[in-house]
């Protein structure tokens, strides 16, 4: 017996025009819109991304994306206020400049810099042996960017002072360690070839302007690592703690670069002890993002209590569990993942 899939039962031009008339859209909207589950219209929107037929915010309400048609990101703008409060600071100071020297910048501004991906988009400069990063308001078109950066850049140039009110000839600058008996002689010698034999170049004055070297620069769009988007969610003190753990524990720098690598956003993070942590984590899937609870412990054999501990916190948190581990399950627990910790899903790293 045929059974029916989602894509029979999603209109995806139906969506499209949903899109078209109303611009950066939740999911849960156009659920409602078609009439589907919004699985479904996840699904759906997902399949329209991959085809290049709609696009999708790097920005999160609620945890959902806003997934909106070519031609609408001046409308992205209307969402900004969903931003962090730090990264609302940066917006601002975004739209006011319109390009930023990242290494003049905040720390705190730079962070929320490359949190923003939908307004702040990075450009490398390089000028020589250096790379400088800046970021240019994403309105702002390319060739305007580069004109910004070079006006920029213009400051760091070091303009040569022109020399005081002295004329400089080819007798004066020949003539700078000889006698006095010298200089009669070879003056004497200049006045039987007469001034055709030399052309005395104009004096240099105070009012002269000597010209600038222009920096050569070249300027292209530069992809940040991950790392600082799939921290998004957190709050300041939040990542303080997780930068601080990750520091100490080389098990979880392994699984940050593993989210990293997946792309898996964390909403909120809590140390429990050494080597163990607890999470709630954002993972992509061909249906939407999906929330679950993380649990992250650095041991080399988990136990029943670990496997209770994280179910019962997955089931306080109305969430699938995740347990990420670098040791391995003992055969004796294997038979209860089947059964009491059947929801359990677990990845050794």
């Amino acid at each position: 017996m045929y059974q029916r899939t989602w894509e029979d039962m999603v209109d995806k031009t139906k969506i499209l025009s949903f899109l078209e008339a109303t611009g950066p859209t939740l999911p849960a909207k156009v659920a409602k819109y078609i009439g589907t589950d919004i699985l479904f219209a996840s699904a759906a929107l997902s399949e329209l991304v991959s085809g290049n037929e709609a696009r999708i915010t790097f920005l999160k309400i609620g945890g959902s994306p806003l997934y909106y048609l070519s031609g609408q990101e001046p409308m992205l703008q209307n969402f900004s206020k969903n931003l962090h409060e730090k990264e609302r600071k940066a917006y601002a100071l975004l739209v006011q400049e319109q390009v930023l020297e990242d290494k003049k910048l905040e720390p705190v501004i730079r962070v929320a810099l490359r949190n923003m991906k939908d307004y702040a988009k990075p450009l490398t400069v390089e000028r020589g042996s250096q790379k400088e990063i800046f970021w240019k308001w994403y309105l702002l078109g390319k060739e305007e960017a580069a004109e910004k950066i070079k006006s920029i850049l213009k400051i760091h140039v070091v303009v040569p002072k022109p020399i005081d009110n002295v004329p400089i000839t080819p007798e004066i600058a020949s003539v700078g360690n000889m006698n006095d008996q010298s200089v009669q002689k070879s003056i004497e010698r200049e006045k039987v070839v007469e001034s055709k034999s030399i052309v005395k170049p104009k004096p240099l004055t105070k009012t002269s302007q000597v010209p600038s070297p222009k920096p050569v620069v070249k300027i292209s769009d530069n992809k940040l690592p991950a790392t600082q988007h799939t921290l998004m969610g957190l709050s300041d003190e939040e990542k303080g703690i997780l930068e601080s753990a990750t520091a100490k524990d080389p098990f979880l720098k392994k699984v940050r670069s593993y989210f990293d690598q997946k792309h898996i956003e964390i909403l909120s993070f809590e140390k429990k002890k050494k080597a163990d942590y607890d999470c709630i984590i954002l993972l992509p899937s061909p249906i939407g993002n999906i929330r679950y609870f993380a649990s992250i412990k650095g041991k080399k054999r988990l136990n029943e209590g670990d496997l209770s501990t994280v179910y019962v916190q997955a089931q306080i948190n109305k969430l699938p569990a995740l347990l990420l581990s670098s040791g391995i399950v003992p055969k004796k627990l294997e038979s209860k993942l089947n059964k009491e910790f059947r929801d359990i899903m677990i990845k050794t790293i």
